[in-house]
Formats: C-alpha cells, structure tokens, sequence
C-alpha cells in the first residue's frame, strides 16, 4: 500500500526518471495508474506463490503461474482488440488474472487439512522471523535493485541517442532473450539443491559433475538462442510489431544484444553454483560485476563515440567481460577447493595409518 500509494504521487516525474518520452509518457501512466492501484493483490501473488513452493507445492504454484499467463493473454484479447481499451485494457487484463490467481492460493493456503495454512494468530511481527527474512532477502534485493538502476540508465541512454524506436526496439530484444535466460534460471534452480547437497555430504566428484552438467546444459540453451538470435532475427521481431522501421532497428538490436549468448550460461551457472555452496559474497560479486562493474560504465562511454551502436554494444562487452572474471574466479576456486580435498583426504589417510600402527602396538 504504501509503496503504490507513494508512486501513484510522484509518478508523473518517477516515470521522466525511468525514461518516458513525451511520446510514450500517456501510455505508461494510464498502464501504471492502474498497475500501482492493484499493487497490493500483484505483490501478494507474488508472495503467495512463493509460500506455496516453500510448503512442497510446486506444481500448484506452477499452475497458478500458468493460468495468470493464459488468462492475462485471454483477456488482453478481449479488451485491446474487441472492447478497444488500449493500454488500460492491458493493466486491466493483468491485474484480472492476478486477482483470479490470488483468491485461488488464498483458498489453497486456509484449508485446515494443510500443515501450514491461515489462521488467526499468526500475522503478528515477530522480530527474530523479520530479522532472518531480511538477512536472507537482502542478496536478491540488492541484486534487483542494481538490474532497476541499469534499466533506467539504458532507457534513458537508448531514449537520449535512438529516441522512442531504440526503446521499443530493446524492448522486444530483451523479451526474445528473457525466453532462453528463463530456462537457464530453470536450470541453475534445479542445479542449487543438488549441489548444495553433495557438496555438504563432501561428495566432491559428484560435486564438480553437476557443475559440468549444468554448464554444458546452460551453453546448449544459450547457443540455440545465438543461432536464432542471429539468423532468424526478422521473423522475431515481426512477432512484435508491423513498422518496417522498427523491424529494422530491432533485427540489428537482437543481434547485438545475443552476440555473446554462447557464453552467458557459463556466467549464470558460475554466480549461481557460487550460491549454493554458501558463498554469498562471491556469488552477489559475479551477479553485480555485469551490472555495475562493467555495463553501467560501458553504457556512459561508449555511446559517447558509437551513439546509439555503443549503447548496443555496452551489452555484449558486459557479458564478454563479466564472462572472463567468472572463469578466472571459478579457476581459482576449483583449484582452491581440489587442494584442500586433498588436503582432507591426505590427513585423513595419515590418521588411518596412525591408529593402525596403535592397533598393531597394542
């Protein structure tokens, strides 16, 4: 509440900050007004489907996802094309479907057959929960609020040297690429338990395997994203619009911005196999270091020299460089690790010896 009701004040100059043109301004406050007025039900979506994950239920908070999607797709339909809403029709048809997904968990999460469902008593502050909820939520927080810094200071860098097109062109590039990013998220959230767990029960060969694996899964996916991204960018972006001008912009900014693709699910199981082992510090680091070590000085030089082609290239010169520091950081830590296995298993063979001489003494 208090956040939708604090941006619903200051939208007007909140959405000049994240980039808004007087073009595209009337369209983002009509869509927001109406986004930040349901704020509550989105971010109780959101938390809920969480909640139902953490209780063993996957599948459920799967299908809510799902169903949001479908429903929102549905009643975008409805309202754009037959009841010609415009973007309003399109707030509308999110917000719809969310409230449909939500009254759906909250039904899920109240029945008292659940071993953990609502009820009275239990929404009261407790400061030990609070503390440890924030303590464990402040790494992907960070890590988010970074990502919102570089999206403002990309749309105002594409807005600034390419106007309304360069934005929208980006637009559809990020939508292509977010495609094959989300299966390797996928990936890298199946491969965390599994190698938080060998590596806690010190199965360590097993360990580097399901690194192996999970690179060379991840560098699949993103290689297939390369070659679409780079031979089939026209049929992509005719997906997204008719405007033969913004076609043309948006086939050479998914080429761009999927030049390096082949090795980003490196750098993404790298941050994230970091993570699982504990190593908080080292994973925030990789996941930061494309975003503000690299892109976002990228994002002010180059375009200084190249225009708008250096805010394109800003991109894949991040993932070019953040992609090395991953190597040389997981390189150091193998070997780091590698030794003190040995070191482990040399000292333990040493003990072995020492009560086997005890024994024989004895």
């Amino acid at each position: 509440i208090s956040v939708g009701t604090i941006c619903l004040i200051f939208l007007y100059p909140l959405l000049r900050f994240f980039g808004a043109s007087n073009e595209t301004l009337p369209y983002a406050k009509s869509f927001m007004q109406i986004m930040l007025t349901g704020n509550v039900i989105s971010q109780m979506f959101y938390s809920m489907n969480a909640v139902l994950r953490a209780v063993g239920k996957p599948k459920k908070a799967m299908l809510a996802t799902i169903f949001t999607v479908g429903m929102n797709v549905f009643l975008d339909m409805l309202f754009i094309w037959w009841l010609k809403f415009g973007i309003r029709g399109a707030a509308c048809a999110t917000m719809i479907s969310m409230s449909i997904s939500l009254v759906w968990q909250m039904w899920l999460m109240s029945r008292k057959k659940e071993l953990l469902h609502l009820k009275k008593g239990i929404f009261k502050l407790e400061r030990k929960l609070v503390k440890l909820i924030l303590s464990i939520g402040i790494s992907p927080f960070i890590m988010n609020s970074c990502a919102c810094i570089i999206v403002i200071f990309m749309n105002n860098q594409l807005s600034h040297y390419g106007g309304d097109f360069a934005v929208g062109s980006y637009g559809i590039a990020n939508s292509i690429s977010t495609v094959f990013l989300m299966v390797n998220f996928g990936l890298n959230m199946g491969m965390q338990p599994i190698a938080a767990y060998n590596y806690g029960a010190q199965l360590h060969e097993r360990l580097l395997r399901v690194l192996k694996y999970a690179i060379f899964g991840a560098t699949v996916v993103m290689c297939i994203g390369w070659l679409i991204g780079q031979f089939l960018p026209q049929y992509l972006a005719r997906m997204f619009t008719t405007d033969p001008t913004l076609i043309r912009m948006t086939e050479k900014g998914i080429r761009i911005n999927q030049l390096m693709f082949p090795i980003i699910g490196f750098q993404m199981v790298t941050s994230n196999f970091f993570q699982s082992l504990g190593k908080v510090k080292v994973s925030i680091f990789l996941s930061m270091s494309r975003q503000l070590l690299y892109l976002l000085p990228l994002l002010y030089i180059l375009p200084k020299y190249f225009g708008l082609d250096g805010v394109w290239f800003a991109l894949p010169s991040a993932d070019l460089t953040a992609s090395i520091s991953a190597a040389i950081v997981l390189i150091y830590n193998i070997r780091k690790y590698r030794k003190n296995v040995a070191k482990t298993a040399s000292a333990s063979e040493v003990s072995k010896k020492e009560k086997s001489i005890t024994k024989e003494n004895n």
